[in-house]
């Protein structure tokens, strides 16, 4: 009695000790403008809030990226536009028309993870002027026109 006791004690232990598959999520993916965008790291959420490379994105709006070690500064820019993260800090500088600086406030702060400078997409698409959405079922940021939800 005792052995059968310890023997089902014991597989029942062994079958506890074996890990069923997890459903991890899909990764999150960044539509823009009719295409899906490669990156080498993977966006994240983090306070509920999605944060991409700032490099990829900036740089598939046409944006010049500068990085400044020392301050833990990012400045995107083109002609028209310059707007300034740091690393850590929940408000960016941008310039109006008329060349002022402008404070932002930014839900997330820039952050750095895996070597790669992250930013709020939202805020980033935002300040280039164009729409973003979430579409949550299949974990895709969207920005810009022709996205459809595949269908499973």
């Amino acid at each position: 009695m005792k052995k059968k006791l310890f023997s089902l004690l014991l597989l029942f232990t062994l079958l506890l000790g074996i890990s069923q598959p997890t459903n991890a999520q899909e990764p999150i993916k960044i539509w823009l403008n009719g295409e899906y965008l490669k990156t080498d790291v993977e966006p994240y959420i983090e306070n509920n809030r999605t944060l991409v490379p700032v490099r990829v994105i900036s740089e598939n709006f046409g944006y010049e990226v500068l990085w400044d070690e020392n301050s833990q500064k990012i400045t995107i820019q083109d002609a028209e536009v310059h707007l300034e993260l740091t690393i850590g800090i929940t408000i960016a500088k941008g310039k109006s028309i008329d060349n002022k600086t402008l404070l932002l406030n930014l839900d997330e702060p820039a952050q750095i993870k895996n070597n790669r400078t992250f930013v709020p997409i939202r805020f980033i698409a935002e300040q280039f002027g164009v729409n973003v959405d979430w579409d949550g079922e299949n974990r895709t940021v969207v920005i810009g026109d022709g996205y459809t939800k595949p269908t499973k």
